[in-house]
């Protein structure tokens, strides 16, 4: 139990810091490409890199027909629906407002977990998530740009936040029958559907957008690292941590994700650190320990594992 725990706090870090680094890659990549040509071929490519790991007979993929319609909206929720809500609430609004908006995740998703998976968080995590999530709602504020910020925007990115919390809930009851790679698998397939098809609706006209984004070396790496690390990777933590601990525990590390985002604009972007930046960065990691430190008994899963037929 203690082994499985433990694994499972570093799979929920390691994917977070995965997922913070994947702004630098994704920023250079849209440099030469659309969002849409972008998430295409990352999830195409991702989708082909998994298939290869099951070539492995340690990995098996069983999947059951009577849990086809919730597989299906578990991959629709995240990374199609999610993905597009977060491009296109940034599109209509503005960073600062969508960094508040997607800080919000985290506390949905733990106060949606009490009536549906009767996880009830401790007042200590309570308290440590907000101290976690103001810091990233004042991070944002801090790096705020200019902009407009039109309804059809605040639409969107509500749709973003409602899609990632039921994400988290379905991944975790899907725990109890499904292994972490097995989910992950179903949502690498979902997109490598979706992304492509949109991206070609989009490009209709013009095809050659599609390819011309590959003569260049930086979209080339950043596309490598967010179909296989930031993809594959990234999901599978999650998936596992998902399995392994409460989403009271789990969610709050998306936290992590701003605090490694802006260190890495720091780092490679020279962009500016003030006190505020480190400030809010202490609040961040600190909510984030406080949510594990204050925890509850950690669970190994909602209940007995059932071997998918």
């Amino acid at each position: 139990m203690k082994n499985k725990t433990l694994a499972a706090l570093l799979a929920a870090t390691g994917c977070h810091l995965i997922w913070g680094l994947s702004f630098l890659f994704s920023s250079r990549a849209l440099e030469v490409a659309s969002p849409l040509v972008l998430l295409g071929w990352r999830f195409i490519i991702a989708f082909l890199c998994i298939n290869l790991l099951r070539l492995s007979p340690k990995i098996q993929i069983r999947f059951r027909k009577e849990d086809l319609k919730i597989l299906i909206l578990l991959g629709l929720c995240e990374p199609v629906i999610y993905f597009l809500g977060e491009q296109y609430g940034l599109l209509y609004t503005n960073s600062s407002f969508s960094g508040v908006m997607i800080a919000l995740i985290p506390v949905v998703t733990i106060f949606a977990a009490i009536p549906i998976l009767k996880e009830k968080p401790t007042p200590g995590q309570v308290v440590f998530s907000l101290i976690s999530i103001a810091g990233v709602i004042v991070l944002a504020l801090q790096n705020s740009s200019s902009g407009a910020i039109r309804p059809v925007g605040v639409l969107i990115l509500l749709v973003a936040v409602v899609s990632a919390t039921a994400y988290s809930i379905i991944n975790r009851k899907l725990s109890q029958n499904y292994t972490a790679f097995e989910r992950c698998y179903f949502m690498m397939m979902t997109g490598c559907i979706c992304f492509p098809i949109l991206a070609l609706c989009q490009n209709f006209s013009e095809p050659a957008a599609l390819i011309a984004p590959f003569r260049d070396q930086n979209f080339c790496i950043s596309l490598l690292y967010l179909s296989t690390i930031s993809s594959v990777g990234a999901y599978s933590m999650s998936s596992y941590a998902t399995t392994h601990l409460p989403l009271s525990r789990t969610v709050v590390f998306a936290n992590l994700t701003t605090a490694i985002s802006v260190l890495a604009g720091v780092i490679f972007l020279h962009e500016p650190f003030t006190w505020l930046s480190a400030i809010c960065s202490f609040a961040i990691i600190l909510g984030v320990w406080g949510a594990q430190r204050f925890a509850s008994a950690p669970l190994a899963g909602l209940g007995k594992k059932k071997k998918a037929a």
